[in-house]
């Protein structure tokens, strides 16, 4: 999560910030996020997460890394979409979703 950790950087030291630090999102995060005035620096992959959080991409020059996790022993679907992943990344390196 190096690309993530550059990112973080440029609102880790502005004071005027305050800051919450989570191990991992939460349904309550989210809804806190939601309805509040807080905001969530988070990956174009949660731009679909929740009805009242809104994505604004950042204008920097940093990019994160993309992964997939899933079980040791996918199934039949899983290891499709795997091939569909690894189709995208030979066929097209610079596919871009959004």
């Amino acid at each position: 999560m190096r690309g993530y950790d550059k990112v973080k950087e440029i609102f880790i030291h502005d004071e005027r910030i305050e800051k919450e630090y989570y191990d991992f999102l939460t349904m309550d995060v989210l809804n806190r996020c939601g309805s509040s005035n807080y905001f969530l620096l988070a990956t174009e992959s949660w731009v679909f997460s929740h009805p009242l959080i809104k994505a604004v991409p950042l204008d920097i020059n940093e990019t994160l890394p993309f992964g997939v996790i899933h079980s040791k022993k996918p199934s039949e679907q899983v290891r499709k979409f795997l091939r569909i992943v690894d189709f995208v990344n030979l066929e097209y390196k610079n596919f871009q979703l959004w």
